[in-house]
């Protein structure tokens, strides 16, 4: 949907792919899709100013995906659905959650990097990590076939969430 909305409104189309050989152009085609997931986008910073509905269900879609664990959270990962007529935010293609790390890594919507969660969204991360913390919801995560590290690193990722009470920063390293 974004895509379609950048053209429409906003002009922009990719530019033309320079000829290429056949063994180079899944490469080239796969890096230039992820440079275009990563660049900032007019009609994701206009609806996620313009439409605070919008805006809190990708939120919360970026903070689930970090608590997953999951590495992949790009544009192209998240569905946009119409449900009794309303827009529904909804992370898709997951191959990549329940990682053991502790600490969330940066999200990769450009928009929500270093940005204050808000109040809604916490609330319903401390909701998640209280449900899950228990030990009913430790039953129920290992009813999952998750291991106990993945449990405990959802729980440590959605702590750090919690108490940092932002998203966390892109870290540049320059050698």
């Amino acid at each position: 949907a974004l895509p379609i909305l950048e053209r429409r409104f906003y002009g922009q189309v990719a530019p033309p792919m320079p000829p290429i050989d056949a063994e180079k152009s899944v490469i080239l085609g796969w890096k230039r899709t992820v440079a275009e997931q990563a660049r900032l986008s007019p009609a994701m910073r206009d609806l996620l100013q313009g439409n605070a509905a919008f805006r809190d269900q990708m939120e919360q879609s970026v903070a689930e995906r970090l608590i997953w664990g999951d590495v992949d959270g790009h544009r192209g990962n998240l569905a946009l659905m119409m449900r009794k007529q309303q827009l529904n935010v909804a992370n898709i293609d997951m191959e990549m959650a329940f990682s053991t790390r502790l600490q969330p890594t940066y999200p990769k919507l450009i928009e929500f990097q270093d940005q204050i969660i808000s109040p809604s969204t916490l609330g319903k991360i401390d909701a998640f990590r209280q449900k899950f913390s228990s030990n009913w919801g430790r039953a129920f995560l290992a009813d999952t076939k998750l291991s106990s590290e993945q449990s405990n690193a959802m729980l440590a990722r959605s702590s750090w969430l919690l108490n940092e009470g932002r998203f966390p920063a892109r870290q540049l390293f320059f050698s």
